[in-house]
């Protein structure tokens, strides 16, 4: 960031796409109806979450878009542990 090099933002686009395709392969995962909202409030999230990530990238252009997306972040990576954590805490 400091370079205003825009490939040193690549990594952040890849790790985006992965939480985004991870929420979409996690909601076709079959679960119990109990916790079906579970699941697709953390499918939600996975996508809100990459969204956010790549967001980031756009730092350098739209420094306004990059700090909305900072602040996003933080609110969906933590309610995506949340449920993540609700759901370990049924299956044990």
């Amino acid at each position: 960031m400091n370079n205003k090099d825009p490939q040193a933002l690549y990594a952040a686009k890849t790790v985006a796409i992965a939480y985004q395709n991870f929420g979409k392969e996690f909601i076709k995962v079959p679960v119990p109806k109990t916790l079906a909202s579970l699941q697709l409030s953390a499918t939600n999230n996975y996508e809100k979450t990459g969204q956010t990530i790549h967001d980031l990238t756009t730092m350098l252009n739209d420094p306004l878009r990059g700090m909305k997306a900072i602040l996003n972040y933080k609110k969906y990576s933590d309610a995506l542990g949340a449920d993540l954590e609700k759901i370990s805490e049924f299956l044990q």
